[in-house]
């Protein structure tokens, strides 16, 4: 709820009571979410997976290590590529309730698909916090860029 929340604030002038205020340029913010949502539920797109091996609103794949054979070589592999591309289709960068982007999902599967030692294994928490832990490293320290400043500004008066 934090999320449709944060992404209505964001996406059109919000009041004091925090309900949304929306121009003719940009489309209901509540309503484009919920139209995301709607990917997940649409019995066109997911018409043969059987719904314990979805995708949920939560951004879990519940595919037990066994089932990974089925799961990759039929239908639920197809029709969860749909609703991912249908979500991207509505909202680019959606965020899942616990977190996930849609390049999660894609690299969970990826990996829970192929055929190494993460066959199976389709926890898509293990790549939010990949995802984190790399956007972490490519985090330059404040303090390389200060010294970086000192010692140009430094040279500059010297030279």
């Amino acid at each position: 709820m934090i999320y449709m929340l944060l992404f209505t604030c964001t996406s059109a002038t919000c009041n004091i009571n925090g309900e949304e205020e929306t121009d003719d340029n940009f489309p209901d913010p509540g309503h484009v979410f919920n139209k995301a949502l709607e990917c997940l539920n649409d019995k066109y797109i997911y018409s043969s997976c059987d719904e314990e091996h979805r995708l949920t609103q939560n951004g879990e794949l519940n595919v037990p290590p066994e089932y990974a054979d089925e799961y990759c070589n039929g239908a639920c592999l197809t029709e969860t590529y749909l609703v991912l591309d249908c979500i991207d289709d509505v909202i680019k960068y959606f965020v899942f309730y616990n977190k996930a982007t849609l390049r999660d999902i894609r690299e969970t599967i990826k990996c829970g698909c192929s055929y190494g030692p993460k066959r199976g294994d389709f926890n898509v928490e293990e790549h939010i916090q990949a995802d984190e832990g790399a956007a972490n490293n490519n985090v330059i320290n404040p303090f390389y860029y200060a010294l970086l400043l000192i010692i140009t500004v430094g040279r500059n008066i010297l030279f």
